[in-house]
């Protein structure tokens, strides 16, 4: 992804008219719909794992992406979660931003490792919608209940599906 050439490192400090587009990637297991949480380094805030697409990337490719790079959880995508504006949701940015959540499903095969960009990220956890850590980004405070909403319609069957893994008590996901 990014820019090709001499423009590429000009990316990130050139504003542009035209709203960018950001997704974050929510992901839910079987045990009544834990949501994935990560603690951002740069502001030490919990939030849904997320960052900017990449050129050709689909929301539904950048969710299960950011969500692999931040957290270390290989994930498929389920369902479109919602679309926030930036400017109506809390958020605290510079920028107009579209954030897209895609609600994803943990995978049963995991990588081994830590996350790729685990540098970006303090720490990681799965949360209940009645356990929600006090700390978490304003804009995304806004976005985790309808999230966990859309949950509920993609029940996750875990008797049948062998795509999830269980959890069990807030614990990380680790290949089988």
């Amino acid at each position: 992804g990014g820019l090709p050439g001499p423009l590429g490192p000009w990316r990130g400090s050139v504003p542009s008219p035209v709203p960018r587009l950001r997704v974050s990637g929510a992901a839910f297991v079987e045990r009544g719909g834990g949501l994935l949480l990560i603690r951002r380094a740069a502001n030490r805030l919990w939030a849904m794992p997320g960052g900017g697409l990449d050129v050709g990337e689909t929301a539904a490719e950048g969710a299960v992406r950011e969500a692999l790079e931040e957290s270390g959880v290989a994930s498929a995508p389920v369902a479109l979660a919602g679309v926030w504006d930036s400017r109506l949701c809390g958020s605290v940015t510079r920028h107009h931003l579209y954030q897209i959540v895609v609600l994803c499903r943990p995978l049963a095969e995991q990588p081994d490792g830590p996350p790729s960009h685990a540098h970006e990220v303090l720490g990681s956890g799965w949360v209940a919608a009645d356990d929600l850590p006090a700390d978490i980004d304003p804009g995304h405070r806004t976005r985790i209940p309808p999230v966990f909403r859309v949950c509920l319609l993609y029940p996750s069957d875990a008797a049948h599906d062998r795509t999830s893994v269980d959890l069990g008590g807030g614990r990380r996901i680790k290949k089988k």
